[in-house]
């Protein structure tokens, strides 16, 4: 199948499965005549505009590194997506990718002014590492054995572990606006309270209808046909977070 893809165009295989024929039709994974891609792009276009604007002006302290390598993360997810299932490198990527959240709860652990003793940050921040890498060991097993033709039982598993990493994103977003509200409570600097305003506004505009719409329906399954997610759309939505950190930083 993948050499007869000459072109954008859906095209039909197929394929033996129990002793019996199924008909099956792949639509390449990029539709040009669909508008959601350019929500896509341009969200590419503002994480990656974000990332190279954080590393050259903002000072090479912890928060901005953290939040930097959050915005490079994302950007390969995002560019990656398309290709899910592809094989074990764009699948290791894709996962690595989703660590963002995770490094935005590290950035609010720096910002404005670090929460806590170093030995606690530096145990959080590694802690919760080892605990993602074990979580991606998991699912990268799964996907090798279901890959490899040991049967779909190892995709249920993956999917499974899949659920969980959508619920732990939202625990980790959680988290994250927690830390910076209470920064926000405790700040007496005007500025710093300007910074937390813009920092805060973009990540309400962008993570609910994100989280809501695109990953819920993810978290809960249930039937292909009763699942409502926005897609690439959702982009258009998390474009205002990086924009608004640059204007916050």
């Amino acid at each position: 199948a993948e050499g007869r893809i000459w072109s954008f165009r859906p095209i039909a295989v197929e394929v033996l499965r129990d002793g019996q024929r199924i008909a099956l039709e792949i639509a390449p994974a990029f539709n040009l005549s669909r508008l959601d891609w350019v929500f896509a792009l341009v969200f590419c276009a503002a994480l990656g505009f974000t990332a190279l604007y954080l590393f050259l002006r903002l000072p090479a302290d912890t928060a901005s590194n953290f939040i930097g390598l959050a915005s490079l993360f994302y950007l390969v997810f995002t560019a990656v997506k398309p290709f899910y299932y592809e094989n074990l490198a764009s699948n290791l990527l894709i996962h690595l990718g989703k660590l963002t959240s995770w490094f935005m709860v590290f950035f609010a652990l720096h910002f404005p002014a670090p929460r806590g003793s170093r030995a606690l940050r530096r145990g959080l921040v590694w802690g919760i590492l080892a605990a993602y890498a074990v979580f991606l060991a998991a699912r990268l097993v799964c996907f090798t054995r279901w890959a490899g033709g040991a049967g779909d039982a190892w995709l249920d598993r993956y999917r499974i572990l899949g659920k969980l990493g959508n619920a732990a994103d939202g625990v980790a977003f959680l988290i994250y606006l927690a830390l910076l509200s209470v920064s926000y409570l405790r700040s007496a600097h005007a500025l710093e309270k300007r910074r937390l305003e813009w920092i805060l506004a973009g990540f309400l505009i962008a993570i609910p209808p994100y989280f809501f719409l695109d990953q819920l329906p993810l978290i809960l399954g249930g039937p292909e046909g009763l699942r409502v997610s926005m897609g690439n759309f959702a982009n258009l939505f998390l474009v205002f977070v990086p924009l608004f950190f640059i204007v916050g930083l």
